[in-house]
């Protein structure tokens, strides 16, 4: 868990890490992949949050914009997260 910022010109993106979780293995193995348990991503964010929901393209799904900004490395950055989920479950 940590903060996130990515440089919209550049392309770089920082990190401030809060909480690392590791995984045994040799990361350069081929097989390194395939050992790792399939973690959905999560997100926490508190504070007030005003979403405005889209239609996608398949009618089975919508999705969000969440904006917000952090302090990271020492200065402001903003940034968006595109959200989808299936409106079946």
């Amino acid at each position: 868990m940590g903060q996130l910022a990515i440089n919209n010109s550049t392309g770089q993106a920082y990190i401030n890490v809060i909480f690392v979780m590791p995984f045994p293995g040799d990361p350069m193995s081929d097989d390194y992949e395939t050992n790792i348990l399939d973690i959905v991503p999560w997100v926490w964010v508190i504070r007030h949050v005003q979403l405005k929901l889209e239609s996608m393209a398949n009618p089975m799904m919508m999705g969000f914009k969440l904006l917000t900004s952090e302090y990271v490395r020492d200065c402001l950055q903003n940034f968006q997260l595109h959200c989808t989920f299936d409106t079946n479950n």
